[in-house]
C-alpha cells in the first residue's frame, strides 16, 4: 500500500508543490495548516512520514514550534519527521530541532527535486514504509554535490591537503572551503551551503579542532541533517590524539576512524572510503 504523508504547510503554493512531488513517488498526502489541526490527525491517523514547516504564519522558531515537535517525538517516537524552513535558522535552533526527533532539513530557498526526493524516500525506507521508487532519468543530477565536505581546523591545513589528495585519487568528490567556497559571500552561508551539498562531512579531529567555533557551527550543522545518525552522514577522523574529555558528547557517541598511528594507514583508509560511500 502507498505510504501515507501529512504536510504541515500554511502556504497552499508551497502545499501543491510538495503535493505534485510526493504524487510521482506514489504517496498519499494530507494537509494541515496549523499545528493544532496537525495534533488532531497524527492522532486520528496512522502516517509513515510527516513534512513540517517549523516557521508557520511566516513567524519565526517560536517556543509554541519547539514544543509542538518535543511534543510529537514524545508521543509517538517512532514517527519520523522531516523539517521544512524557508528561513535561516541559528545553530542552537538547529540543535533544538535535532533532539526533538528531527531526521532531516529541507531549505526552501534550495529546494532541489532529486535531493528532495533523495529525503523522503530515504526517510521512508527508514520507516520500513512501502514506496515504489520513482523513475530516474539518466540526465538527472546526482541528489548531492559532493560526496564529503571536510571540516577541519587551519592549523591542520597541510595535513588535510594530503587527505584531499588522496580522496580525489579515489574517485570522490570533495568539498573543501580553500577551494569551492566562493569569494565575498559570508562564512558561514558558505559552511552551510557545504554541508547541505555534502552527502557526508568529515570531521577532522585534533586538538585544534576541538577549540575552533568555525568548526563546532560547521559540526553542529552537519549533526541538524541527520541528529539519529541513521543515515551516518557525520565521520569523524581522528587524526591528531584528544582527550576523550575534550569531545562534546554528540561527536563522543560516533564511532571514529584513527588516522594517528602511522603503520596502520591503509586500513583506515579503505574504511573512510567505504564509511563515505556507504
Amino acid at each position: 500500500m502507498p505510504a501515507r504523508i501529512l504536510v504541515i504547510e500554511d502556504e497552499a503554493e508551497w502545499y501543491e508543490i510538495y503535493k505534485d512531488i510526493l504524487a510521482e513517488l506514489q504517496c498519499e498526502v494530507e494537509r494541515a495548516d496549523n499545528f493544532e489541526k496537525a495534533r488532531v490527525l497524527v492522532k486520528s491517523s496512522k502516517y509513515d512520514l510527516v513534512l513540517a514547516d517549523v516557521c508557520l504564519d511566516r513567524t519565526d522558531f517560536t517556543v509554541t514550534c519547539q514544543e509542538f515537535f518535543f511534543s510529537l517525538h514524545r508521543k509517538y517516537p517512532d514517527l519520523r519527521v522531516i523539517a521544512i524552513t524557508g528561513k535561516p535558522l541559528t545553530p542552537p535552533e538547529m540543535w533544538t530541532l535535532s533532539q526533538s526527533g528531527i531526521v532531516d532539513f529541507i531549505y526552501k530557498d534550495k529546494l532541489q527535486l532529486p535531493s528532495f526526493r533523495h529525503s523522503v524516500q530515504n526517510a521512508l525506507l527508514k520507516q520500513n514504509a512501502l514506496l515504489k521508487p520513482a523513475p530516474v532519468s539518466s540526465q538527472e543530477p546526482k541528489p548531492f554535490r559532493y560526496d564529503v565536505f571536510i571540516s577541519y581546523s587551519h592549523r591542520n591545513k597541510e595535513q588535510v591537503k594530503k587527505l584531499l589528495a588522496d580522496l580525489e585519487r579515489a574517485g570522490l568528490i570533495v568539498c573543501i572551503d580553500f577551494r569551492d567556497f566562493d569569494p565575498g559571500v559570508p562564512i558561514l552561508t558558505e559552511m552551510e551551503r557545504a554541508v547541505t551539498q555534502s552527502w557526508k562531512t568529515l570531521l577532522i579531529l585534533t586538538p585544534a579542532y576541538l577549540k575552533s567555533a568555525h568548526a563546532e557551527f560547521e559540526t553542529i550543522l552537519a549533526q541538524s541533517m541527520d541528529p539519529a545518525a541513521h543515515q551516518h552522514r557525520v565521520i569523524p577522523l581522528l587524526l591528531e590524539l584528544c582527550e576523550p574529555s575534550e569531545l562534546p558528547l554528540r561527536i563522543r557517541s560516533l564511532g571514529y576512524i584513527d588516522f594517528t598511528e602511522s603503520d596502520k594507514e591503509n586500513l583506515p583508509f579503505e574504511k573512510l572510503i567505504a564509511a563515505i560511500k556507504s
